[in-house]
């Protein structure tokens, strides 16, 4: 009852929104990079923006891995001319289920808040839940591509070949978060569920 008598802590709110724009706007800029990134398959690309997800979704939870992806994709659309295309989409999707498998790994257990895998889990940590989210972002790419793009089953042919990408980008991108998030610590920056 002591905490329905309380206010809101109105300088939590704000500083976790800070931080959101702040990740949302570095995610954007990272995805406007990765397209000027010369893509020798239509399809790959490295993955970076993701890092910023991911250090959401360590720093402040599920919902705000949700709304980093989301706006992030938004201001990489408009940052790369491609807001409402056939692209957008895919990256807005692919972005979305990414965060939302990331998040519901790190709830069910597979790592703990700090992004240290559990001792009784499937030692998932940051990487193993980052290459969740690279699957889950190519999966659901080709599902919306084979919905509503190109209804031919020879669209899956394609797939292996990016789900060994995304295990590469996957990789990489949880071994960069990881660093971020050690580097964050390091130099007094704590990230918890309520703020940093």
């Amino acid at each position: 009852i002591g905490s329905l008598d309380r206010p809101p802590d109105r300088s939590v709110n704000r500083e976790r929104g800070l931080w959101i724009g702040i990740l949302a706007a570095g995610g954007a800029a990272l995805q406007a990079l990765e397209g000027f990134i010369p893509q020798p398959v239509p399809g790959i690309k490295p993955g970076i923006a993701n890092v910023m997800t991911l250090l959401a979704l360590y720093g402040f939870g599920s919902r705000a891995a949700i709304e980093v992806a989301g706006i992030r994709s938004v201001l990489g659309g408009v940052a790369l001319g491609t807001l409402l295309t056939p692209s957008f989409l895919l990256s807005l999707a692919g972005g979305l289920s990414a965060a939302a498998v990331m998040g519901g790994l790190v709830r069910l257990g597979a790592a703990d808040p700090t992004g240290e895998p559990r001792r009784s889990s499937l030692l998932l940590g940051v990487v193993g839940v980052s290459l969740a989210g690279a699957a889950a972002h190519v999966l659901a790419q080709i599902g919306l591509v084979y919905g509503l793009l190109v209804t031919h089953p020879g669209v899956f042919l394609v797939l292996p070949a990016l789900l060994l990408s995304a295990l590469a980008t996957g990789l990489l991108t949880g071994l960069a978060a990881r660093r971020a998030l050690a580097r964050l610590r390091y130099n007094g920056v704590v990230f918890t569920k309520e703020g940093v």
